[in-house]
């Protein structure tokens, strides 16, 4: 069967190959789907760390006065779309 996916070759040592085998069979999803799935995964949680350190140093730099509340900022959005 074709595909436009990109794909990519990965080394595992026996060890790994055979967990990635048992959480497959234990999921019911081929090797490939489960690897794709881990992937995934571990991207998602990559991005939410880089977003909570951003988050994080904002927050220190944050001055009360400057605030403003979501009111504040919708209605600002909303005057600029007019």
């Amino acid at each position: 069967m074709a595909t436009t996916k990109p794909r990519i070759n990965v080394v595992l040592d026996r060890a790994s190959y055979k967990e990635l085998e048992a959480l497959a069979d234990r999921h019911g999803c081929s090797l490939s789907e489960q690897v794709r799935s881990m992937v995934l995964d571990m991207l998602d949680l990559l991005e939410d760390r880089t977003l909570a350190a951003a988050a994080v140093s904002r927050r220190r730099t944050l001055r009360g006065k400057a605030m403003l509340s979501h009111e504040q900022v919708w209605a600002k959005r909303a005057k600029i779309r007019g």
